[in-house]
């Protein structure tokens, strides 16, 4: 199936419920082109707008014989016409479900981080739901899965980093993931930076603690680095339902040892425009 993928298609991610980073006009086109699948469906299409295909599943086997289908049926579009992704759309229309009538950008000179987590320990060796992810057959592809997210911080935040202060506002942003990976919410957090070196550590509400270690620099006062690394436990009981919670997804009842990653990325990138996820924080973006 990826071999398939890789040479003969252009591959997206489209959540049926949520794209955040799609115009109100690009909703509306993909609508009738996957925009109403289920979370496992995919659907195949030209870039002008040909149906190919319709199938998805976790099992690769349906999906594999879709792609097939859909290449006998592909023939070469001459001339494409690319529609406007910021025109007008009908009144009934600019509300898609999950759509944006706009779509939320960082912050001019802010700073994005890119967020990951991975379990370390503690997942036992056979699923403890084995209805998550897809059934028991692919619980070791998520144990081994890293979660990710980003941040979105404002240019005050960065500027402070960058001549050697963290604000509060700032370490209540890389607080609601760490609650959100440990598990608990927190009741205290120690970030201090002293030359160029990030240390401190997180207390949970649950009496855990988090250690931490990272590092900044900046140039021409500028920040040009940030890398922190968070290690604790989630001795959380609730079961993080969704994709997005990624090794969570299958942590079973109990403690297990988890490590939380913050990296600086040029805000100017591609990922970098990629919506943090609503539940934890994107207050730092602005709308364009």
């Amino acid at each position: 199936m990826v071999d398939l993928l890789k040479k003969n298609f252009v591959a997206f991610a489209l959540d049926n419920a949520s794209v955040p980073n799609a115009t109100p006009a690009e909703a509306l086109w993909l609508k009738d082109r996957g925009g109403r699948a289920c979370t496992q469906g995919m659907a195949v299409f030209t870039a002008g707008g040909q149906m190919l295909g319709r199938g998805g599943g976790y099992h690769a086997a349906g999906n594999i014989k879709m792609l097939k289908d859909a290449l006998t049926k592909f023939k070469p579009e001459e001339k494409v016409d690319i529609e406007d992704p910021d025109a007008a759309v009908p009144a009934n229309e600019s509300g898609v479900r999950g759509y944006p009538r706009k779509v939320p950008r960082p912050v001019k000179d802010g700073l994005v981080l890119f967020v990951s987590w991975k379990v370390l320990a503690g997942l036992p060796d056979k699923p403890a739901r084995p209805e998550v992810g897809g059934g028991a057959q692919y619980y070791e592809f998520w144990k081994r899965m890293l979660g990710v997210d980003r941040v979105w911080a404002g240019a005050a935040e960065a500027e402070a980093l960058a001549r050697g202060e963290v604000l509060d506002k700032f370490k209540q942003r890389l607080a609601k993931h760490v609650a959100y990976v440990m598990g608990s919410a927190v009741k205290s957090f120690d970030l201090s930076l002293r030359d160029r070196r990030l240390s401190g550590s997180v207390v949970l509400a649950n009496g855990e603690r988090c250690g931490l270690l990272g590092f900044v620099e900046a140039q021409d006062g500028k920040l040009s680095r940030f890398e922190l690394i968070i290690k604790g436990t989630n001795a959380s009981d609730v079961h993080n339902d969704g994709m997005a919670a990624g090794p969570l997804t299958v942590k079973p009842k109990g403690k297990i040892m988890v490590a939380l990653a913050f990296m600086r990325v040029d805000p100017k990138e591609e990922r970098a425009k990629v919506r943090p996820l609503e539940c934890l924080d994107w207050g730092g973006g602005e709308e364009k």
